[in-house]
């Protein structure tokens, strides 16, 4: 997919059944199997692979589409396949270590759709990665780790896992990019249907926008209660707590990284603490609560 309102396809044309292929291309339409009167754009001719570009359809529709070939006996059709244009299909982004990040749009705001990577700022200083507990609860610097101190399972799903000094500079995202404020994440709930008395209260808040956010089905969460409703994609990827330890209890991780997800916002609380977000498996809601600065919590980018 290109846009909301486009899409890119192509096919492979093998021959032409013993005559000359004059014209070849993509039939689409909103109802199975089109045909070349439900809409086509052409793509050349003679055997070989193509690719066309459908452009001016409508967002929120879903399009049936083929390859065709014409030669002087008649018409045959491809395989069909299906597409989704979704109204927030946004662009992507690259980061200075090369993590390439597809984004939403909902509303008025721009999202990445998975959590920050980055292991270097963007002015090319490199972030420290603290592996042990206790160097982890003393630090007061920005810090980057991985679940478990685990990058080969946990990096491409989950991205890191920062504490809030890593963010305290505002050059962790990409440029043109920043870690979100308490008030922006606000919007973005109030977008999905919370009141503003609900956004500005604490705790567990709204009815499904929790559900909004997740992804679907068990595979980046405990349980099935995600629609993602709204494209942001949110996994679980759990956090680290002040005392280096992996999940939401003092002691190590009982429930797994499937079974929360936490972002920080930009914004303090005071000098010790910070503004966060969390999910988790068995909620529908979103919480927002703050935490001391050292816990090590995912990081979603909004573009500027």
């Amino acid at each position: 997919m290109l846009s909301n309102s486009s899409f890119l396809s192509g096919g492979t044309v093998l021959h032409g059944g013993g005559a000359d292929i004059h014209e070849r291309g993509i039939v689409y339409g909103l109802n199975s199997l089109p045909e070349k009167s439900d809409g086509y754009i052409i793509s050349g001719n003679g055997s070989g692979e193509f690719e066309a570009i459908l452009t001016g359809l409508s967002p929120d529709e879903g399009y049936y589409y083929r390859a065709y070939v014409q030669n002087d006996g008649g018409i045959s059709y491809g395989p069909q396949k299906y597409v989704y244009l979704n109204s927030y299909y946004g662009t992507s982004v690259t980061d200075i270590d090369g993590n390439m990040y597809q984004t939403v749009i909902i509303g008025d705001q721009e999202w990445m759709k998975k959590n920050l990577q980055v292991t270097t700022y963007n002015d090319g200083n490199l972030i420290e990665n603290v592996t042990v507990s206790q160097e982890w609860r003393d630090n007061v610097n920005g810090a980057y780790c991985y679940y478990d101190n685990d990058s080969a399972n946990y990096a491409a799903d989950y991205g890191c896992l920062y504490n809030w000094y890593a963010i305290e500079d505002g050059n962790l995202c990409p440029s043109g990019w920043h870690v979100p404020t308490d008030e922006e994440w606000k919007q973005l709930e109030i977008y999905l249907g919370m009141s503003r008395a609900q956004a500005d209260s604490t705790g567990n808040r709204g009815n499904d926008e929790g559900a909004q956010i997740k992804e679907v089905g068990t595979t980046y969460w405990e349980d099935p209660f995600g629609t993602n409703a709204s494209g942001f994609s949110a996994r679980g990827g759990s956090l680290r707590n002040y005392y280096g330890n992996f999940g939401i209890f003092l002691e190590p991780d009982i429930l797994g990284i499937l079974w929360s997800g936490y972002w920080w916002t930009s914004t303090q609380e005071d000098t010790e603490s910070a503004w966060f977000r969390s999910t988790d498996a068995e909620s529908t809601k979103i919480l927002r609560e703050y935490k001391d600065k050292r816990w090590g919590m995912s990081v979603r980018c909004l573009k500027d």
